[in-house]
């Protein structure tokens, strides 16, 4: 009897969760290691299955797109206020409010 393959038991029926990891941004080495199988026989199967290397690359296109939109502002100048608020508490009512101690 031949042994089923990895394949079939780790990773066929877990393509969206493999385009979701590839969106946050996980490594192949990352994704093949949460499959539970070796990162040679992951890149034998994206080469023997266009359907993961399909996943694979529309997951990365979100990630793609966030990065160079990140890279554009910081290369054109991009400002922003920050504003810190922390709960402070009036010694002499004892009641607490949000006051303002940072604007950047």
């Amino acid at each position: 009897m031949v042994a089923k393959s990895k394949w079939d038991t780790h990773v066929k029926d877990k393509l969206v969760v493999v385009e979701g990891w590839a969106r946050n941004g996980l490594t192949e080495k990352q994704i093949a290691h949460n499959l539970g199988v070796a990162y040679s026989t992951f890149r034998v199967y994206k080469e023997k299955y266009p359907a993961l290397s399909a996943v694979l690359k529309k997951g990365r296109e979100v990630i793609d797109f966030e990065v160079e939109g990140a890279l554009i502002k910081r290369a054109l100048g991009y400002s922003y206020v920050e504003v810190t608020k922390e709960l402070v508490e009036d010694e002499t009512t004892g009641s607490a409010e949000l006051k303002v101690v940072k604007t950047v």
